[in-house]
């Protein structure tokens, strides 16, 4: 068993596709559907990722998208009572729990199941959170609207399919956590770090395996290319790396993951970074061209999903810390603090654990797909 890559999903889920070695599934067909919709601010907002940010954005670069796949096995007397496997990919830094259960809730009617749907977050610093209160609570409706009609407009879209799988290898990225003596001492490039370079991809065609008609990619590394002084609205270089694929596939719709990618930074030069986001996208979109010339190994099987949480233990301050907190110049500090002092207030106790979402896809015996929340 070889890891061959890591996933970035959910609210920062991060995890790995592992490509196993062939065991005895019952071969299954595939019914898939794509669906892309908008999620582009329509008027300014702060956008996310950096502390130093105390305005609205000034302009849109790119459009913000969220994409999704649904998947379902063909065999069988009666495929449409087979349970989807649901993906999205969307241009945002993170999902909370609470607002990825309210896409969840929309999509019951759908027979959606919480062990076989996944939210990827592609993670970019040059878009808007959607998990902000107060001036950003339209916007987030607005996002959990788009994901439910997505899905939706997905499972409507089922056509026969064929997967298949291959590796790449893209360069771009490079460790970023400077550790000394094996003490954490901030962020900068760490040449010595560890990279995971390797490109895992999913390729799904029609029913002939000829015609392409969508991707799922995976590339272990934030995106910030542009810091906290660019504020301009930006899928960073997962969003050029999806449109790329879609403009040389026409038709086709591309969805990015990013992998244990936190240690992870793309090239950071302010002064050429809008071209080195599109370089970084297109690196990925030309690595996937060459593996198309290549053989790639067909996914078949009998898929299966399962999900359930792990109790992580976390460092707590007390309660006279976070209070000391309120005052901190800090407003995301601040916000937490608060955030903490109510759950005490509330529950009597301060949380001991953090419950991190744990979830597992096999795609048949060649590939597994493994999801852990937070910023992996």
């Amino acid at each position: 068993m070889t890891i061959q890559g890591i996933v970035k999903i959910g609210a920062l889920i991060c995890g790995c596709w592992i490509w196993l070695t062939p065991a005895s599934f019952c071969h299954a067909g595939w019914e898939v559907g794509f669906s892309k919709r908008d999620i582009t601010p329509a008027q300014p907002l702060r956008l996310s990722g950096y502390g130093n940010r105390t305005v609205p954005s000034e302009g849109v670069d790119t459009p913000l998208e969220v994409r999704a796949v649904v998947l379902r096995e063909s065999s069988g007397a009666a495929p449409t009572a087979a349970v989807p496997f649901v993906l999205l990919s969307v241009d945002t830094i993170g999902f909370p729990a609470a607002l990825t259960q309210e896409i969840l809730q929309g999509l019951q009617d759908a027979g959606v199941d919480r062990q076989r749907f996944v939210i990827c977050s592609t993670h970019s610093h040059t878009a808007p959170t959607a998990a902000e209160q107060q001036l950003l609570d339209e916007y987030r409706n607005r996002v959990r609207d788009e994901c439910i009609a997505a899905v939706q407009a997905a499972l409507k879209g089922y056509q026969p399919a064929r997967l298949f799988h291959s590796v790449g290898e893209v360069t771009f990225s490079r460790n970023r956590r400077v550790i000394q003596e094996g003490v954490w001492k901030g962020f900068g490039e760490s040449p010595e770090g560890p990279v995971d370079h390797t490109l895992p991809v999913i390729k799904i065609t029609d029913a002939t395996g000829e015609s392409v008609r969508g991707w799922l990619f995976n590339y272990a590394c934030h995106c910030t290319t542009f810091g906290g002084d660019y504020n301009r609205i930006n899928g960073d270089w997962a969003g050029y790396a999806a449109r790329g694929l879609e403009a040389a596939f026409p038709g086709s719709i591309a969805l990015c993951t990013i992998g244990c990618g936190a240690d992870q930074n793309p090239p950071r030069v302010p002064a050429r970074a809008l071209q080195d986001s599109q370089t970084c996208g297109t690196e990925i979109v030309e690595e996937i061209l060459r593996l198309q010339q290549a053989a790639w190994k067909e996914i078949t099987g009998t898929p299966t999903g399962h999900f359930g949480f792990a109790g992580l233990p976390i460092d707590r301050p007390s309660v006279a810390e976070l209070r000391e907190r309120l005052q901190d110049r800090s407003p995301q500090v601040r916000r937490h603090a608060e955030v903490m002092l109510e759950i005490h207030q509330r529950m009597g106790r301060l949380p001991e654990s953090y419950p991190m979402p744990v979830q597992v896809w096999r795609l048949g015996p060649e590939v597994s797909m493994g999801f852990l929340g937070g910023e992996g």
